[in-house]
């Protein structure tokens, strides 16, 4: 049977980002008993957090209680530049919303106007074709 200063130093050395509370609760001793333990064999007393990386550019640096480092990498990261099957033009749609219509087999188009415009040129006969 191992002591409690083993298991602890044990569970310190297998895994350094285990919180004393979470060790605390796993012996069955308390938080100040585990801290006295650590500090007396040397070993760190905080979990080192593991570094954090901005979702879009992953730059390490981000801001605080945030995923992205600025406002323009969230809005890459959630939006995508599309054109218009008719015009051309450029916009930004949000990515989940893109693909689910691409998967849907719809198209993207600016409006209704280029939609319809775009229908009648390229497939005239599913836009005369009767209403059921």
């Amino acid at each position: 049977m191992t002591t409690t200063r083993e298991q602890i130093i044990q569970f310190r050395e297998e895994n350094p980002r285990i919180t004393a509370s979470t060790m605390a609760t796993m012996i069955g001793v308390s938080k100040a008993r585990i801290r006295a333990i650590l500090v007396e064999e040397g070993l760190p007393t905080k979990v080192t957090k593991l570094p954090v990386f901005c979702y879009q550019c992953n730059i390490k640096e981000r801001q605080e209680a945030s995923n992205f480092c600025s406002p323009e990498c969230r809005e890459n990261y959630y939006y995508i530049q599309v054109a218009c099957l008719e015009c051309e033009t450029e916009k930004r749609v949000a990515k989940a919303l893109y693909y689910r219509n691409v998967e849907n087999g719809q198209r993207q188009f600016c409006g209704h106007q280029c939609r319809h415009k775009w229908y009648w040129k390229n497939e005239p006969e599913r836009m005369t074709a009767e209403v059921k």
